[in-house]
């Protein structure tokens, strides 16, 4: 699959919603198969979000139609013009609200809808460019935007206004995650993702590796995983200065990422490329004998009976499975659990 605009993860069965160029997706992992397909996407379906529960998903046209589904029926249940491009689109932690950003450059707005009804509840604009991120704060009160503007503005529910803007930068932001639970901000820049408490505007960390980060996720135990234009994806903890894990497989820019509800996966996109499902805890075994060995290259197979190929590499290994899929390890060890592409599988 080219999933180049996006996708979300079912927090309780392992199903994902898709943005496709042409259609809404619903896909299964475990079963490998399409669950379902929605048309009238002509010109591309541009966001998608599951509730927190997993009971409902929701699917947003480039021309501006939210439509939501039920997970177990596959049905739509509603839909709502918002008007633009919806690009970036989020539940709150409760299930009862959608917030939804547009990409029309000057005209671009966040709108709050009621999820059951479908009713508007709040739009706010006076954006300088498109809305790339959307996220809700743990505490539900607050809703917060990135934009190519350089701003990240915060929100208030109960107030119904515009409080501020909690981030500037003199670059534009590329996207938005916020930390399981906790307030705490991971924002894209043009070459560098800033780690951000909310609360009190510290900044925790600044991962800076030279190139442009894209996309972004929070795993629940908070590792951030990001995604970067020249298709690698790396691994970071607060606290330590490099990458845990580098994860080596698209061939073009990632342009969205989701760790599942458990912490055990990592779903990935590109632009153009696969959808890679990545295991992130492994309890098989990845040991070769010694005899294994060749001019530091080892054989071995998985605890699903894959061949694996295993090479030396600065500060870690090459790691190739046969379906030809690559990842650098370091001392921790994610393995590559899927890869769905055009030519594979």
């Amino acid at each position: 699959f080219g999933v180049g605009n996006g996708f979300a993860a079912s927090p309780i069965d392992g199903q994902l919603a898709m943005a496709m160029s042409g259609d809404g997706l619903l896909y299964d992992r475990k079963s490998g198969k399409v669950l379902a397909a929605y048309s009238g996407y002509e010109n591309g379906a541009s966001a998608a979000a599951y509730s927190p529960e997993g009971d409902t998903f929701a699917l947003a046209s480039v021309g501006g139609v939210i439509t939501i589904f039920d997970a177990s029926t596959l049905d739509a249940m509603s839909s709502f013009d918002v008007g633009g491009t919806p690009f970036a689109m989020n539940y709150s932690l409760d299930g009862t609200r959608l917030a939804i950003g547009t990409a029309d450059k000057r005209d671009s707005v966040l709108v709050v809808i009621d999820a059951a009804s479908g009713a508007e509840m709040h739009r706010w604009g006076d954006y300088v460019g498109d809305i790339t991120g959307v996220v809700f704060d743990p505490s539900g009160e607050y809703i917060l935007t990135s934009a190519i503007d350089g701003i990240v503005r915060i929100y208030g529910l109960a107030q119904g206004q515009f409080l501020g803007g909690v981030h500037n930068s003199d670059y534009g932001l590329r996207a938005l995650a916020i930390m399981p639970k906790k307030p705490v901000l991971a924002i894209a820049e043009a070459e560098v993702v800033v780690v951000k408490d909310i609360a009190s505007g510290e900044n925790l960390a600044q991962f800076d590796i030279g190139v442009s980060p894209i996309a972004l996720a929070f795993a629940p135990a908070g590792d951030l995983f990001v995604g970067y234009v020249d298709g690698a994806i790396l691994q970071w903890r607060i606290g330590q200065a490099e990458p845990i894990a580098r994860f080596i497989a698209h061939d073009h820019q990632v342009t969205a990422l989701a760790v599942s509800a458990d912490g055990a996966r990592l779903y990935s996109s590109s632009e153009g490329d696969a959808m890679i499902t990545w295991r992130l805890q492994h309890e098989g075994t990845l040991e070769p004998s010694e005899e294994g060995y060749s001019n530091g290259v080892a054989l071995g197979l998985d605890d699903q009976g894959r061949l694996i190929r295993v090479g030396p590499a600065d500060g870690g290994a090459i790691v190739t499975r046969a379906d030809r899929k690559n990842i650098f390890l370091p001392l921790a060890s994610p393995f590559v659990d899927a890869g769905l592409s055009n030519d594979m599988i």
